[in-house]
């Protein structure tokens, strides 16, 4: 359980101090939330849901959920190359990255996602009934699209936190799944069956990510979240200028904090693939199987080509 811990908070460390070094990773997610973020505030201010019957409701719905996920798959899939050319010792190039997804691994992706997006839609849908009214207000202002972008609600229920749980649980099964097709080329099927049994050989290591990830989604969103607090409390109109600020700053802590999920999960794929190695070599000289926690992690900081090393691990 304790090495669970440091290990996870071990890899979650290496993701920080990688951006760090290379702040071009996370540019695909800002990409990705130049669309999320015009499509959120369409829907939420300026969409008049009430002229369309409950069925039409569910269709629109489905398909504003199935462009996020595409959209959010695409930007795990860019990362994974950017990961793959990073480990080959090549020099990151992110047109490069998106023209290797759009050409090789996002139609064998693209089974996953929309299995993804529907299960998204059905917790969506259960979430519904026991969701609080807003206080957002109905107009569309400076103000309230920096409190939709920041996904900050005032109104806290356990039910709400369940089924958000579940949905960033689901989300980070899929970054799981998707190193398989990325890197390993394996079809959608394969891919499912590979990132699940690595979920399910690792649970106290994914679950440690779970939450460590998750504080660290709080901790970012926490300046935005006090300046809501505060603007509420003491009833203090800002300038839409500051709050142009704020959204933009949304726009990076949303960002880093998709990004930390999504290298999470590809380090603890890439730490499997390490641990399989390891067992094949130990049990082909007849020595005893290492534990899990007895590899070292990776470390894409590093100057060691895991790619090269793990070649061909089943």
């Amino acid at each position: 359980m304790f090495k669970g811990i440091r290990t996870a908070s071990e890899l979650i460390k290496q993701s920080v101090i990688l951006l760090g070094k290379r702040p071009s990773l996370l540019v695909p997610l800002l990409l990705c939330w130049t669309l999320y973020a015009p499509i959120v505030l369409y829907f939420e201010f300026f969409f008049d849901w009430a002229q369309y019957p409950i069925s039409s409701v569910l269709l629109i719905v489905l398909g504003v959920i199935t462009v996020f996920s595409l959209i959010v798959g695409v930007s795990c899939l860019v990362l994974l190359e950017l990961i793959e050319q990073i480990e080959n010792g090549k020099s990151v190039r992110i047109l490069n990255a998106f023209w290797s997804v759009i050409k090789s691994s996002f139609l064998r992706a693209l089974p996953i996602l929309l299995v993804w997006a529907i299960l998204w839609f059905i917790i969506h849908v259960i979430q519904a009934p026991f969701r609080r009214s807003s206080d957002k207000g109905e107009n569309f202002s400076a103000q309230n699209a920096a409190r939709t972008l920041a996904n900050i609600d005032s109104n806290f229920s356990l039910s709400n936190a369940f089924f958000e749980a579940l949905k960033k649980g689901l989300r980070m099964i899929v970054f799981l799944i998707l190193p398989a097709i990325a890197w390993e080329e394996l079809s959608p099927i394969s891919a499912a069956q590979k990132g699940l049994s690595i979920l399910r050989a690792h649970k106290a290591e994914f679950a440690t990510g779970f939450v460590l990830s998750e504080a660290v989604s709080i901790f970012t969103l926490l300046p935005a979240a006090i300046i809501f607090f505060v603007t509420d409390k003491f009833n203090i109109i800002l300038a839409d200028g500051i709050w142009f600020g704020v959204i933009i700053y949304c726009a990076f802590a949303w960002s880093f904090s998709l990004y930390i999920e999504q290298m999470f999960a590809a380090e603890l794929y890439l730490w499997h693939l390490k641990w399989v190695k390891a067992s094949e070599i130990a049990k082909k000289n007849k020595k005893s199987l290492p534990t899990f926690n007895r590899i070292k992690p990776p470390s894409i900081l590093d100057d060691v080509p895991e790619f090269v090393k793990l070649k061909n691990v089943a």
